[in-house]
């Protein structure tokens, strides 16, 4: 069951058929509420006996329960949005045995934060893999139809509680295990989700519930092999799964995933009082997947300019001259950081001669071939790196944007395996120097960008953080400073990079992660 400031627990209710077919053509605000679209063609579900079948039991008098559904299918609830919207695929829970069916308060409460509802009927009672490949099915026929229906295709994510939870945790770690012969033109698109969110999910330690609270993950669906796209899970403490959520929690953050895990002291299973569904919006608004209201009086688009291009992007490459009375602090990063150089060597004018590298750091494997260079024979008090936004870029070479950019024909300049391994060698290589060292996590990607994919930059940051665990590092967070005020100072739509303005909020955290480890230092100059 769900619970949502507008409806603590779901009721489960008779949800009426309202269209018999999954043929579809048109605009989502031509979309009826409750719009009905068949997973798979009739004769996979045995033939027109089957269609749209389900059988229903009495649960107590005049209430009955869906206990059967033979032919799987989506319900869409779609937002109202001249923009693409973010959707979300909702799998109910109940034990693989029932399904329960959302109320309408719960669904106005996700169309409320700007998301498409879609609720996935998947195959019951007790069909595992069945219900395993309408799930996948599901993610392809949403992303197939993403244009038509108004939604967003790199901002589809799962939702599910209990059973459900379940069931979306196996897609998020099992996108790339083909669970059915392909059909058609459907199944040529991917089935990985760009996010989840878990409530209460079940049997993350096996099918039963495994009473034994020191149980393993289950490696058969939890094996954490692949990446895993951004988590939301949450559960109350005396809910009897939440010891399989801790495990997968644990699981995760060892891997270098990024999971956030909210935990409430009580609520049961269901997770009644729990006011998670305001917890997980938050999550979905600090990591971009869904829009966050712009700041009062934004900077206007006609004072924007491009922070790669002009004199200020030339100041960043006027290094000062050595100063043997001040600590010497190292720059190196992408463009992002030859915005942010200018206003960091103002706020740290008389405490530190602040250099950055004699170009832009682009990619990881250029960064690692030209670091002994760029670090030279200087010795260095402090070195301030980034890389990342040029990894998790898709180029093709026939694309007309900016950069060969194309997130949907393009290739990933670095896979999150080539990544791990090459920053590998970079930290390798900065701590044989003897300067404090300061990782800068990677800023925001922000939707409708060309050619990177939202909550990759989360991925990549988390692979770092992992690298560094334990070892003479410090940390940047700059991601979070920079998401306190998105999106007015980003310098448009769609672009990675910050106005003026931007760049000065992202050098008062800068600064201020340099100054800490200068007031640190027992500087004694020449």
């Amino acid at each position: 069951m769900i619970s949502t400031p507008h409806s603590i627990i779901a009721r489960f209710f008779y949800l009426a058929i309202i269209f018999g077919t999954c043929c579809f053509s048109g605009k989502a605000e031509d979309l009826a509420r409750g719009h009905i679209v068949r997973l798979w063609p009739i004769e996979r579900v045995g033939g027109e006996t089957n269609r749209l079948k389900e059988e229903y039991r009495e649960r107590r008098p005049g209430v009955r329960q869906l206990c059967g559904v033979k032919d799987p299918n989506l319900t869409l609830y779609p937002a109202q949005s001249p923009e693409p919207t973010p959707a979300v695929i909702y799998s109910p829970g109940g034990g693989y045995g029932i399904l329960g069916i959302p109320d309408d308060a719960t669904i106005q409460a996700w169309n409320d934060l700007g998301i498409t509802l879609i609720v996935l009927k998947y195959t019951i009672p007790k069909r595992y893999d069945a219900a395993f490949q309408d799930i996948q099915r599901a993610v392809r026929l949403v992303r197939h139809h993403a244009a038509q229906w108004n939604i967003d295709p790199d901002r589809i994510g799962l939702f599910g509680n209990s059973a459900g939870g379940h069931l979306s945790a196996r897609l998020m770690n099992n996108y790339d295990q083909p669970a059915y012969h392909p059909i058609d033109a459907i199944d040529k698109h991917s089935c990985e989700p760009s996010f989840a969110i878990l409530q209460c999910s079940a049997y993350f330690n096996g099918i039963p519930l495994n009473k034994d609270k020191n149980a393993k993950l289950d490696p058969t669906y939890f094996h954490l092999n692949n990446q895993v796209a951004p988590t939301f899970l949450t559960y109350a403490k005396d809910d009897p799964h939440y010891p399989g959520g801790t495990n997968y929690t644990n699981a995760m953050k060892k891997a270098g995933y990024p999971i956030h895990f909210e935990v409430y002291d009580t609520g049961g299973h269901g997770m009644k009082e729990c006011d998670w569904f305001a917890q997980a919006s938050q999550w979905l608004k600090d990591n971009q997947f869904i829009s966050v209201a712009p700041k009062a009086n934004p900077t206007p688009l006609a004072s924007k300019v491009e922070p790669y291009e002009g004199p200020e992007y030339e100041k960043a490459f006027n290094n000062p001259k050595d100063n043997p009375e001040l600590p010497n602090v190292l720059l190196i990063g992408d463009s992002i950081s030859i915005g942010y150089t200018v206003p960091v060597r103002k706020r740290l004018k008389g405490k530190a001669d602040v250099f950055r590298c004699p170009t832009n750091a682009r990619m990881s494997t250029y960064g690692l071939k030209q670091l002994d260079n760029w670090i030279g024979d200087r010795d260095w008090d402090v070195i301030h790196f980034n890389w990342g936004l040029w990894d998790i870029c898709y180029r093709h070479p026939e694309s007309k944007v900016q950069g060969n950019r194309d997130k949907i024909n393009g290739a990933l300049t670095t896979t999150p395996e080539d990544y791990q391994k090459t920053m590998a060698k970079i930290i390798a290589k900065l701590l044989t120097n003897d300067a404090t060292l300061i990782w800068c996590e990677t800023t925001p990607v922000p939707a409708h960008e060309a050619g990177r994919k939202l909550g990759d930059e989360i991925i990549y940051n988390q692979i770092v953080a992992k690298l560094i665990q334990g070892k003479a590092i410090h940390t940047n967070h700059l991601h979070a400073h920079a998401l306190t005020a998105l999106p007015a100072i980003m310098i448009k739509e769609g672009d990675v990079h910050f106005t003026p303005e931007g760049y000065d909020h992202l050098a008062d955290q800068v600064a201020r992660a340099i100054e800490q480890q200068l007031d640190k230092l027992e500087f004694n100059p020449l």
